[in-house]
């Protein structure tokens, strides 16, 4: 649903570079592979700081994932963008740990209300052109043969 790149696109590298603790050769190595000779220490931290953001990802997705399951299929978790923009917020929350800056703080409350919305059936999740995807079916509810049954409504027979 969401990869690393998609995550440093939508926060910004710098942004994801301190969420994570790493430094601009660990990001880039995560981001774009490590370079050709580079040493174990390096090779650790990136591998680390590859956990860190698999790690956290993993658990937006997961969230978002779950807030939406009973009114929409996956493959619209996969692809809706306004998800992926949620699912980003949420990792980047996720790793920064313990101090986490007052402006990711407000979007948290807000991902937070938005995927309520979502799952109470409040908010629909769209594409980038804002057509609304297509739910799941809810529950079925079947009743009784009505009781009036006459043309005008009247009870038949009476």
């Amino acid at each position: 649903m969401l990869t690393r790149a998609e995550l440093a696109d939508r926060v910004g590298r710098r942004r994801l570079r301190v969420a994570a603790n790493c430094s601009d050769a660990e990001l880039d190595a995560v981001l774009d592979g490590l370079p050709a000779g580079a040493s174990d220490d390096l090779t650790g931290r990136v591998a680390d700081a590859a956990s860190r953001i698999d790690t956290a990802i993993g658990d937006a997705v997961a969230e978002v994932a779950s807030a939406v399951a009973q009114r929409y299929a996956v493959s619209t978790v996969t692809a809706a963008p306004m998800l992926k923009r949620l699912a980003a917020d949420r990792a980047l929350f996720h790793l920064h740990a313990d101090v986490v800056p007052e402006d990711l703080e407000e979007r948290r409350d807000h991902s937070l209300k938005l995927l309520a919305a979502l799952r109470a059936g409040k908010r629909l999740v769209t594409d980038a052109a804002g057509s609304p995807y297509p739910r799941i079916g809810g529950p079925q509810v079947s009743a009784p043969e009505p009781i009036l049954t006459g043309a005008d409504g009247a009870l038949a027979g009476y």
